[in-house]
């Protein structure tokens, strides 16, 4: 309820259109052998979907968890870049979960 409906939807356009620009970006750098799965989340062999679920419930958690501390109203001990800890918490999300989904 902080914004209103049409900056609101503004901004899911304006989103869209910069994941697609992205995924353009990434398409283009990427060698020809990776265009099949590109950009897909698969499960790793090996890795039942029980461990890939489970594994994708904490790093979920984790994210959500930085976004929600840092944009608590109520607290005033947030210090530094909140920019920085959500990436943070991608960046991790990222290295210790994607190796497995």
């Amino acid at each position: 309820g902080e914004i209103d409906l049409l900056r609101g939807l503004c901004y899911m356009g304006v989103q869209s259109l910069g994941a697609i620009a992205a995924s353009g970006i990434v398409w283009s750098i990427a060698p020809p052998v990776a265009h099949g799965n590109l950009g897909m989340t698969m499960i790793t062999s090996g890795v039942s979907v029980s461990q890939a679920f489970l594994v994708e419930v904490i790093i979920t958690f984790i994210l959500c968890y930085t976004v929600h501390a840092i944009c608590d109203k109520k607290r005033d001990d947030v210090g530094g870049s909140k920019a920085l800890a959500v990436g943070l918490a991608v960046a991790i999300g990222c290295i210790f979960g994607g190796p497995y989904t």
